[in-house]
Formats: structure tokens, C-alpha cells, sequence
């Protein structure tokens, strides 16, 4: 600036001077003419004065002005450097925030890939499975619906054989099948009477039903019973429920299953039903025999293939006059109870109405161990629908499978461990824990105490991580308004379902009321039919 200010007093110089020189005055004499130029001089340094006045002001302004404009540069660019790092902090930010979720993001494709390719080989596996021989299989519940008779709730259908819409089960896989059905007289106003299925091959039925008649009229109680069958269906043939009384007159928690067994005829299975036979206690029809195991003169089975079985068997008390006060077996191994029991008492004595009940166990068998159902009240108390089955579940010791019976505590566990190969039930807690994935079949039998005081109702939910699955078996037997509720007899409820468990599922009986509404034959059964 001070740079400036001197050229610009230079420039005025110049230019003064110049001036003077141009305009030299005209003099008489020579102290005429200093006089004349000592005023042109005063005049020149007044002047002089006033431009280096105007020259400072200016100066002075554009000082001013400088360093306004320099302050709001600095402003500015304070203003804009602090902009600069406000965005720079925001940039780093947002970026660990990138980073963070490209990280995450990265974890979840990873993982998103890891589930893919677990998915992959599970349906590999399940396509493998059906072309070895397990992995056909459906479980169905929920308020069966009428035209045609099915029900609303699918649970399991591996393979999508069972076409929900139509209540049928179509074979696509040639082989032994295993049909089961659960099913509960509702308990409702207005009162019903009678409630029941056939089980049904190609429309129609296999001579195997599950079917009651409490009493001799319409009552308000809730009831169960249940049948099932083994049969070798060909390719295309159709199974499904028949002959079904209305729908409304089942409870919600009525089921139907099956499962593929074996994918070919090389199997050993059998279905014995009709009018029983006494001495021995036997049935007077076969309906599935395949190995030739079941001898229908003795009512004996002999085991002719060391391994796994499944035995299950289905009463139904008759309803007839003069009227029966009891009905029941045990299931029997070499001539001996192993414990396990199907028996009722409807009411303190003698009554007329037909009941349900039923159960079933998992047993090692060596090569001629014998199977068959023992201390059986008198043959004229069953109805002919009543049944017996058996199936080689795996024809070595390598299986996972378990059998409890006993109820105790609450919530209920089993006191009585009749069969626990593989070690993954645990008594203690009353849980299956899952150690190899696949496919299993639970089922539980269940029945009333008849006991005084008298017990209102009983009942369980198959529970999987601690949480129903939607599968009960609950019966409530007797109207309301007698005592008040609560009646003496005992009754049976069962129910099961086909189950896919990854390695550490749990399974266990949930929901269930106290473990002293439970007769001690009520049993909880599971069993590893594929591994995947």
C-alpha cells in the first residue's frame, strides 16, 4: 500500500511540474519575477497538500476496504474451511457407517450363501431320500372341512402328495405306507351324537375306521379315537378319509398322516382288525402281512429280522346290550406285559356307549422274540374296527427311537423309560433332544384317570422348542352340569405327526394339564424314520 501512495505523489509531481515549466510567467524585472514564482510555488505546494490529502483519504479508503474485504475473506474462508471439516467428519462418518454396513452386509450374504447351499443339499437329500424310501410323509390337523371331508391346516407334507383341496393322498412313490388317524368328538351345544372316519383306498374303505358313540344319545363330552394301517400302494392309487360323519362334529385337533415306510415290497409289516377272537386273543382280519410275520391262528408275531419295530394297537369299547363296563390289552413281548396298555373304564359301572382308546411302542427285537396283545378283557367288548399293527422300522441297532409311559410331575414327564435307543430322550425334563436331522414321527396316547375325586378333563400339545406345534390330543368326557363337570371314567385321546428337526430341536408334551389327570399307561413315543 505504501508503495502505492509514493508512485501516485511521483505522478503529481510530474505532472505539477511539467505544469510550471509550460506555463512560465512574464516578468517586468527580476524581484517581479521571484515574486511571481514564490507564489506559484505556494500555490503549487497548497495544491501539492490538497492531492496528498485526496491521496491519503484514498488511500486510506482503499486501506479500509482491503481489510474489510480480507476479513470477509478470512470469514469465508474460516466459514469454508469449517464447512470443509463438518463435511469431512460427515464423510467419515458415513463412511464407518458404509464400512459397517458393508461389513454386515457381507456377513449376510455369507450367511445368506451358507443357508443357500445348506438348502441345496437339504432337498438334495430330500430327493434322495425319496428315491431311497423316506421322504414321502404328511401330517394334517384343524377343523376338518366337509365336500370333500379334509382338513385346513397342513403341518408336514414332504414329497406334496397330499393335495390339501381334495383331502387325498396320491402315491407316486410305489411302496409300504403307514396311515394314521386321530380323531375328537366335539364338545359342543346342540349336543352330538356320534362321530367317526373310515380309512379309505381308492374311495374306498379298507375295513379300518375309527368310530364312537358315547351313549345312547346325543351328549355334550369330547372323546377321542383313533386307527391307522399299514398298506402297499401302487403308483397313483389314493388314499384319504371316508365315510365321515359331519364335520362340525369333530374337534379342531382331529389329524390324519402317513408316511412312505419302504420304497418297495421288501419290508415287514402287518394290519390285523375285524371282530376280536379269544383264546388266544386274536383278530379275525388280515389286512397287510407282508414278510408272513403275523400268524393269525396264535394272534402271535415272530421276529424274524433282528432290529427296530413299531407296534401300535387301537380298542374301541362296544356299544351294545347288555351293556360293558371295560375294555383293554397290554401290548405283550414273549408272552409278558412290557407295560404298555390301552384299557378304560367309561364310568363307575356298566355303560352303553362305544370308546376309543389307544397306544403303541418302539421295541428291539431279537430273531424269535414274539409280539403280541396280552391280558385283554373279553373279546365281545371290542368293537371289530379294533386293531393291531407292527412295522421293522430299521433292521439293525443303529436307530434313534424311544418309548415312555408313567406320567409324573408338571409340567408332565414319563416315570417309565421302556426304550430310549440312541440316548436323546431325557427323563429329567420330559425332552427329545434332536441330534441327527431328518424326518421323525411322535405320537402320544393319553388317557383319563378314573379316579375320586373326579377329574374334569386331560390333555397335551406336541410341542417343538417349547412351543405347540398345533397337535393336541385334549378330551373333556362328561356335561358340564353334573358334578359340576367332572365324572369318574377313564377315556383315551391319542394323537402324532410326522416332524422335520435340525440337530439341538427339542420335543416334548407342552400345554398339558396336571400329570394326575393322566392314567400311568398314558405313553410318548418318537422316532427317527430318515436321516437327512
Amino acid at each position: 500500500m505504501v508503495y502505492i501512495k509514493s508512485i501516485a505523489h511521483i505522478v503529481i509531481v510530474f505532472l505539477l511540474f511539467g505544469t510550471i515549466e509550460a506555463s512560465e510567467p512574464t516578468c517586468l524585472s527580476r524581484f517581479d519575477y521571484d515574486e511571481k514564482m514564490l507564489l506559484k510555488i505556494l500555490r503549487f505546494e497548497d495544491t501539492l497538500e490538497k492531492f496528498d490529502k485526496k491521496i491519503t483519504n484514498i488511500m486510506d479508503t482503499l486501506e479500509d476496504n482491503e481489510k474489510k474485504r480480507n476479513n470477509e475473506t478470512k470469514t469465508t474462508v474460516d466459514e469454508a474451511k469449517l464447512n470443509m471439516k463438518q463435511a469431512l467428519e460427515e464423510i467419515n462418518q458415513n463412511k464407518n457407517v458404509l464400512m459397517n454396513d458393508s461389513r454386515n452386509l457381507q456377513t449376510q450374504l455369507r450367511e445368506v450363501e451358507t443357508l443357500k447351499a445348506q438348502m441345496i443339499t437339504y432337498l438334495d437329500r430330500l430327493k434322495n431320500a425319496t428315491k431311497d424310501n423316506a421322504a414321502i410323509a404328511f401330517t394334517v390337523s384343524g377343523g376338518p372341512l366337509d365336500t370333500p371331508f379334509r382338513f385346513s391346516t397342513v403341518l408336514t407334507n414332504i414329497g406334496g402328495s397330499y393335495e390339501q383341496s381334495t383331502g387325498y393322498f396320491t402315491c407316486t412313490v410305489p411302496g409300504l405306507y403307514f396311515f394314521t388317524f386321530h380323531l375328537v368328538k366335539k364338545r359342543k351345544s346342540p349336543l352330538i351324537d356320534l362321530c367317526g372316519c373310515s380309512l379309505g383306498k381308492n374311495a374306498n374303505s379298507v375295513g379300518i375306521k375309527a368310530f364312537i358313540d358315547p351313549s345312547g344319545e346325543a351328549d355334550y363330552g369330547s372323546y377321542g379315537v383313533s386307527n391307522g394301517a399299514y398298506l402297499y400302494l401302487n403308483k397313483w392309487d389314493t388314499v384319504q378319509l371316508v365315510d365321515c360323519t359331519p364335520s362340525d362334529s369333530f374337534e379342531s385337533w382331529s389329524s390324519f398322516s402317513g408316511v412312505l415306510v419302504k420304497a418297495d415290497n421288501a419290508a415287514i409289516a402287518f394290519t390285523v382288525s375285524g371282530g376280536p377272537l379269544d383264546t388266544p386273543f386274536r383278530f379275525s382280519t388280515v389286512l397287510t402281512n407282508i414278510g408272513g410275520s403275523y400268524e393269525q391262528s396264535t394272534g402271535y408275531f415272530t421276529c424274524t429280522v433282528p432290529g427296530l419295530y413299531f407296534f401300535t394297537f387301537h380298542l374301541v369299547k362296544k356299544r351294545k346290550s347288555p351293556q360293558i363296563d371295560l375294555c383293554g390289552c397290554s401290548l405283550g413281548k414273549n408272552a409278558k406285559s412290557v407295560g404298555i396298555k390301552a384299557f378304560i373304564d367309561p364310568s363307575g359301572q356298566a355303560d352303553f356307549g362305544s370308546y376309543g382308546v389307544s397306544n403303541g411302542a418302539y421295541l428291539y427285537l431279537n430273531k424269535g422274540d414274539t409280539v403280541q396283545l396280552v391280558d385283554c378283557t373279553p373279546s365281545d367288548s371290542f368293537e371289530s374296527w379294533s386293531s393291531f399293527s407292527g412295522v421293522l422300522v430299521k433292521a439293525d441297532g443303529a436307530a434313534i427311537a424311544f418309548t415312555a409311559s408313567g406320567p409324573i410331575d408338571y409340567p408332565v414327564r414319563f416315570g417309565t423309560v421302556l426304550t430310549n435307543i440312541g440316548g436323546n430322550y431325557n427323563q429329567n425334563t420330559g425332552s427329545f433332544t434332536c441330534a441327527v436331522p431328518g424326518l421323525y414321527y411322535f405320537s402320544f396316547h393319553l388317557v383319563k384317570m378314573r379316579a375320586e375325586p373326579r377329574v374334569d378333563r386331560c390333555g397335551c400339545s406336541l410341542g417343538k422348542n417349547a412351543v405347540s406345534v398345533g397337535i393336541h390330543a385334549s378330551i373333556d368326557p362328561q356335561d358340564p352340569g353334573a358334578d359340576p363337570g367332572a365324572d369318574i371314567g377313564s377315556y383315551g385321546v391319542s394323537n402324532g405327526a410326522y416332524i422335520i428337526l435340525f440337530r439341538g430341536d427339542t420335543v416334548k408334551l407342552v400345554d398339558c394339564s396336571s400329570s394326575n389327570t393322566f392314567e400311568s399307561w398314558s405313553s410318548f413315543s418318537g422316532v427317527l424314520l430318515k436321516a437327512y
